[in-house]
C-alpha cells in the first residue's frame, strides 16, 4: 500500500474542500468519469488477451508485427499490466514478515476454535473465534473484525476487544491472507466479510441479535461496505464500528492532485481499479456507528473519520479521536479506546434514550447529541 499511503500521507489538511458543493465529487463530471472508469477497467482487465490476439493476426510470414499493430499493442500491454499490478500495491498479506505462513493463536487462556469458512464464490477462508467463557458466550456481544491491507486473523489487537470490552470476537484472514486461499480483491474481500456473519447466525450459542462490524483502516471500508446493505444489515448486525478507516481511495489521491496537478484531478476517479468508495455507502447505515481515529495518524488523517461522521447523517452514531493514537496503534495508546467503544455498546444494547425513533428534525439533532455526549472523550475520561 505503498502508493496508497503516499497519497494519504502527503497532508493532513484541506479535507473539508472535498465536503464542498462545488468540489469534484460533487460534479456532473463525476458521472462522465465513472463511465470512463468502467471502460477502462474493461480494457484494462482484457489487455493481454488482445495483445495475443493481435499478435497472432497480424504476424507476417517473416514472423515480423506490422508497427501499426505492434505499438498499439505494447500500450495496451503497458495498460493491462499497471491496471493488475494495482492489487500489489494495496493488498500486503506478507506484512509483517511472513505473515503469509505464520498466524498466531490466541493465548492458551482464551477459548476457541480455528474456523473454515466457505465463501459464495468457493474460497476459503480462515479464522478463529474467541468466546468468553460460560454463560458470558451466549449473553455478550460478538465482534467480526476486519483487518487492515496488513496482518492476518491473528493480530494482537483483537485481545484488547476481548478482554476489555468482554466480547466474543471472530476475526478472519482476507482471501489471499493467513491461511486462507484465493487471491484478494474489492468485491472478494466483501465476499469475505459476508460469508463472516453469515457463518456467526449459523451458530446456536451466540446472541445473534448483538453481533457487531469492527473494522480497522482497509476493514472500516468493508465494514461500512457490509453495514450499508440496509436489508441485509437490518437483521443481521445490530452496530457497526471503524476506526482509522479512509473515505475513498480515489477521493484521496484526487485531492492530493487538486492541490498539484489539478488536470489530473478526474484520473483516480477511473484508473484505480480498488475504489472502497466508503463516503458514498456510509448515509445508508441505519444501524448505530462508531466512527474512531488517532489524532496522530500518519497514513489516513483523522479528518477522514470526521467527514465520513458528518456524511453518514446517523443520529445513532458517534465520534471519538483518541490522543497520541497512530495508524496501527490506537487500540493502544489509551484507556479511551476501549471505554469509548464500552459506552458504545452499553448505548446500543442497554439504554433506551430520548428520540429513539425521531420523526422530524429537532428529534434528529437531540438523538444526536446525546449519543455523541454520552460516548465523546469529554464524558469517559
Amino acid at each position: 500500500m505503498k502508493l496508497v499511503n503516499y497519497f494519504l500521507s502527503c497532508t493532513h489538511i484541506g479535507y473539508k474542500r472535498l465536503t464542498n458543493s462545488n468540489s469534484f465529487c460533487h460534479s456532473k463530471l463525476r458521472g462522465v468519469s465513472e463511465a470512463i472508469g468502467q471502460l477502462f477497467c474493461f480494457c484494462a482487465y482484457w489487455a493481454p488477451f488482445a495483445l495475443l490476439l493481435l499478435t497472432v493476426l497480424y504476424v507476417r510470414d517473416d514472423g515480423i508485427v506490422p508497427k501499426f499493430v505492434l505499438i498499439p499493442a505494447i500500450a495496451v500491454l503497458i495498460l493491462g499490466v499497471f491496471y493488475q499490478a494495482q492489487d500489489k500495491l494495496l493488498y500486503h498479506p506478507s506484512l509483517p514478515e511472513n505473515s503469509r505462513l505464520y498466524v498466531a493463536i490466541p493465548p492458551p487462556s482464551v477459548p476457541f476454535e480455528v474456523v473454515d469458512i466457505v465463501t459464495k464464490d468457493r474460497v476459503s477462508i480462515h479464522g478463529y473465534f474467541l468466546k468468553q467463557s460460560g454463560e458470558n458466550l451466549k449473553t455478550a456481544p460478538t465482534f467480526v473484525c476486519f483487518h487492515g491491507n496488513a496482518g492476518n486473523a491473528g493480530s494482537t489487537s483483537v485481545m484488547c476487544l476481548y478482554t476489555g470490552c468482554k466480547v466474543n470476537v471472530l476475526t478472519i484472514d482476507y482471501r489471499g491472507y493467513g491461511r486462507s486461499s484465493g487471491v484478494p480483491s474489492e468485491q472478494g474481500l466483501y465476499l469475505d466479510a459476508l460469508a463472516a456473519v453469515e457463518y456467526l447466525h449459523s451458530r446456536t450459542d451466540i446472541d445473534l441479535k448483538k453481533i457487531v462490524l469492527h473494522g480497522h483502516s482497509l476493514g472500516g471500508a468493508v465494514s461500512i461496505h457490509l453495514a450499508s446493505r440496509c436489508e441485509w444489515a437490518k437483521d443481521r448486525i445490530s452496530a457497526v464500528i471503524v476506526e482509522n478507516t479512509f473515505s475513498s481511495i480515489p477521493m484521496v489521491a484526487s485531492h492530493l492532485f487538486q492541490n498539484s496537478l489539478p488536470f489530473l484531478s478526474l484520473l483516480p476517479h477511473f484508473f484505480f481499479k480498488n475504489k472502497f468508495k466508503s463516503i458514498e455507502k456510509v448515509h445508508d447505515i441505519n444501524v448505530p456507528a462508531l466512527f474512531i481515529c488517532g489524532d496522530q495518524d500518519e497514513i489516513v488523517p483523522s479528518e477522514m473519520s470526521q467527514m465520513l461522521y458528518n456524511t453518514a447523517g446517523n443520529p445513532r452514531s458517534a465520534f471519538v479521536t483518541i490522543p497520541g493514537g497512530t495508524h496501527n496503534d490506537t487500540w493502544c495508546v489509551s484507556p479511551l479506546y476501549q471505554i469509548s467503544i464500552v459506552r458504545f455498546l452499553n448505548k446500543v444494547f442497554e439504554s433506551r434514550g430520548i428520540f429513539e425513533n425521531p420523526v422530524n428534525t429537532e428529534e434528529r439533532i437531540a438523538l444526536t447529541w446525546e449519543w455523541q455526549n454520552d460516548i465523546s472523550p469529554s464524558r469517559v475520561l
